[in-house]
């Protein structure tokens, strides 16, 4: 039992081995299949992760040159930003930079190393930051790019910048940052204002300012060169040549004036402009020639002013020049002028009478006074000089020979409008015979005392003969014109007023007639009806006689005016006669009818007349007259002058009138003329007689009226002639003459007068 237990135990244990060992084979085929699969499996994967590290040893390659590529051209950018001019700003989300290139960093003043990572509030003033936060919160709200100014401080000064700045974005859209590209534009910034500014300035200058292309189209005319030839100020000037604006005979010099100003760069000179109405304008003219940056003619341009002002100003003192000239020439004196400072402007007379040269005469003219004088004449120059007041002084002077002769020397201050002096105008009066008669009269002096007083007057009445021949002759063909032209008005006139009682008895007896046919025939046939209503015989009737009424009026209005300019001539009455002082008085004021009435700048003139009754005056009519007129004439002045420096309401309140008044005794007749004008001060009142004196502006008056005045009173008519007044009350100017003359008196004082001055 044992031994089949242990023969069961011994074929179970050997059938178990023989399982394990069937098993244990199994697995052996089973690890060497798959030791033999693994081996293959390794081998494939050995040669699949060859094949991938090939492949990866290649990305890495292709990487590193990708890198390699990315750092070049990340150079390369870097490089070009850091070149250009224009700064350029990268900031993030919050504010803070993150990249720029030098020209930003240049901007802020600080390097890039020390702006990255910071915001504006750490880099710019607070106001500065803040203005530039404000802004970036909008582009980064709208997320569009905006192009605004900004004014930064560059070294201590404000610099304006044109920035553009945009928002960019990251892959999924959303905006990470913005982008800034800024430009200084501080010069053009100036430059734009300086040329509104420029603009501004061409647009109120007077003068005309235009420029033209080179084929001299109109580019540019300001607004008073438009003015001043005629176009209006929105006009296209565009297709209008510059020639049209030049007169006609002044295009050649134009041509000319052009070529020098493109060769030379600019011309400058007078020429004429041409108005778009034909008006013809004198002008200085510059002309400008302007290139380009590359040296080419660009265009021109011209500054034109009008000189139409300054050439009338410059015709009017020549006339006055030469009437001045013709005045030097018909008196024998030497008369010299000087400059505000006393050197001598163009003094011939002086440098012939002495030889000194130009350049002696105005340095070292006081070696030509004796030297015994020359003190006395420097004082009082210096006196003069330094009050502006008249220089007068008596001194020797050395002829061309070498001779000394003695001359009186009075000079007076030409004054500016300002006060100050402009010139001085003097004379040299030759005294030399009088110092020689005075000489000779002290050595004597009872015996020639009479014979020198004579003398002295006889030389006086000389000086003021010769200052008056001028005057007296234009007085003398005033005359002749006025007594010429009323002879050839008063032939026809009388013709005409002869013929107008005639005429006027004709047009009655025809009108009658008329009026008859019309009683005898009231039915007339057809065609006498349709004539008269034709012309108009009801109103012809009723204003023909009008008409050679007003006709007859107009003639006694011309013949009364032929019969004014007749007795105011009185070229056929030259000798002392008796005559109604009245008829001259209003003869004048006839011929000055034209000063009396109103005018723009004051109301009319009243005439006040206070005429007396008494006998006819023995007088010279026409020197009467001529008397009359230089008064009336200087109180017309004179209210002209009161009116020109008050309102209109104190010019109403104080009437302008002129009152004459005439009255008589039994020897002398007494003519009154009195205005409402300025006045005259009573320091000048002792003067006002005096040749060439006179308190009128310069070139309104000679100074020889009330002189000529006082001689035709004093000396011709043995009268008086005197002067009333007060600075701000008006003037009279009272005549006195005898009513009868002593011819025979008369006519031994002028021999007597002759003989002395013999």
């Amino acid at each position: 039992m044992n031994a089949i237990v242990f023969t069961v135990l011994i074929w179970q244990n050997a059938k178990t081995l023989c399982t394990a060992d069937r098993k244990r084979y199994r697995a052996e085929l089973g690890l060497r299949k798959a030791k033999s699969d693994l081996e293959t499996q390794v081998e494939k994967r050995t040669l699949q992760l060859q094949l991938a590290n090939e492949q990866l040893q290649q990305q890495i390659i292709n990487s590193q040159t990708t890198k390699q590529a990315l750092e070049k051209n990340y150079n390369l950018l870097v490089t070009v930003i850091n070149s250009t001019p224009t700064a350029l700003f990268v900031k993030d989300i919050h504010g803070c930079y993150i990249m720029l290139n030098d020209a930003g960093a240049s901007i802020i003043g600080k390097s890039v190393g020390e702006i990255i990572g910071r915001d504006d509030s750490e880099l710019f003033p607070p106001e500065i930051a803040s203005n530039i936060r404000k802004t970036d919160r909008q582009i980064v709200t709208a997320g569009k790019t905006q192009v605004i100014e900004e004014e930064l401080p560059i070294k201590g000064n404000l610099r304006t910048f044109l920035s553009t700045k945009n928002a960019y974005r990251d892959g999924q859209g959303n905006i990470s940052g913005i982008v800034s590209v800024a430009r200084d534009i501080t010069e053009s910034k100036q430059a734009e204002i300086a040329n509104r500014s420029l603009a501004a300035i061409l647009e109120a200058t007077p003068d005309f300012v235009g420029i033209c292309d080179l084929e001299g189209r109109a580019i540019y005319i300001n607004k008073a060169g438009r003015k001043m030839v005629g176009i209006d100020e929105n006009a296209d000037v565009s297709n209008r040549q510059i020639a049209e604006f030049t007169a006609a005979s002044a295009r050649g010099a134009l041509k000319g004036a052009i070529a020098t100003a493109v060769s030379e760069g600019f011309w400058s000179g007078e020429t004429t402009f041409v108005s778009a109405s034909g008006l013809e304008i004198p002008v200085s003219q510059v002309i400008l020639s302007h290139s380009a940056s590359d040296g080419k003619l660009a265009y021109i341009s011209t500054i034109a002013r009008d000189m139409s002002d300054r050439k009338q100003a410059e015709q009017a003192l020549r006339l006055s020049e030469e009437r001045y000239r013709s005045l030097i020439a018909a008196t024998a004196q030497m008369v010299w002028m000087t400059d505000a400072d006393g050197k001598p402007i163009a003094p011939l007379e002086w440098m012939a009478y002495t030889g000194q040269s130009l350049e002696e005469d105005k340095d070292y003219w006081i070696k030509s006074v004796h030297p015994e004088d020359r003190d006395r004449t420097i004082q009082a120059w210096m006196r003069a000089f330094e009050t502006k007041s008249l220089y007068e002084v008596e001194h020797r002077l050395r002829a061309a020979d070498g001779s000394y002769r003695h001359f009186w020397v009075r000079a007076v201050p030409v004054l500016a409008a300002d006060g100050s002096v402009r010139e001085w105008v003097g004379t040299h009066t030759d005294i030399n015979d009088r110092v020689q008669v005075l000489a000779a009269m002290e050595q004597s002096a009872t015996q020639y005392r009479q014979q020198a007083i004579q003398l002295e007057k006889a030389l006086r009445d000389l000086h003021e003969t010769q200052t008056q021949l001028i005057q007296t002759e234009k007085i003398s063909s005033l005359g002749q014109l006025v007594a010429g032209v009323a002879h050839e008005i008063n032939n026809p006139i009388s013709f005409i007023y002869g013929n107008i009682t005639h005429a006027s008895k004709y047009a009655t007896d025809l009108l009658g007639l008329l009026h008859l046919y019309q009683e005898k025939y009231p039915n007339p046939l057809p065609e006498i009806v349709e004539a008269a209503e034709d012309i108009e015989i009801n109103f012809l009737m009723e204003d023909f006689p009008k008409i050679l009424e007003s006709m007859k009026v107009g003639a006694d209005r011309i013949r009364d005016l032929v019969v004014s300019l007749r007795n105011f001539s009185r070229l056929d009455e030259s000798q002392m006669k008796r005559v109604d002082i009245h008829e001259g008085i209003e003869s004048t004021l006839l011929i000055l009818q034209h000063r009396l009435k109103a005018n723009a700048a004051r109301p009319a003139i009243k005439i006040i007349k206070e005429y007396g009754k008494f006998p006819q005056v023995e007088c010279y009519p026409g020197q009467l007259n001529q008397v009359f007129m230089n008064l009336i004439t200087n109180a017309i002045d004179a209210i002209e002058e009161y009116n020109s420096k008050h309102s209109s309401k104190e010019i109403y309140s104080r009437p302008n009138t002129i009152r004459i008044s005439t009255n008589a005794d039994s020897d002398m007749a007494t003519i009154q003329i009195t205005d409402s004008g300025m006045g005259i001060k009573q320091e000048f009142i002792g003067k006002l007689f005096d040749p060439f004196f006179t308190t009128k502006e310069v070139g309104k008056g000679t100074g020889l009226g009330l002189s000529i005045a006082y001689q035709i009173i004093v000396e011709k008519h043995r009268g008086k002639l005197q002067c009333l007044s007060a600075s701000g009350e008006g003037a009279e100017f009272a005549i006195e003459i005898p009513i009868c003359q002593n011819v025979s008196a008369l006519a031994a004082e002028k021999i007597m007068e002759m003989v002395s001055s013999q």
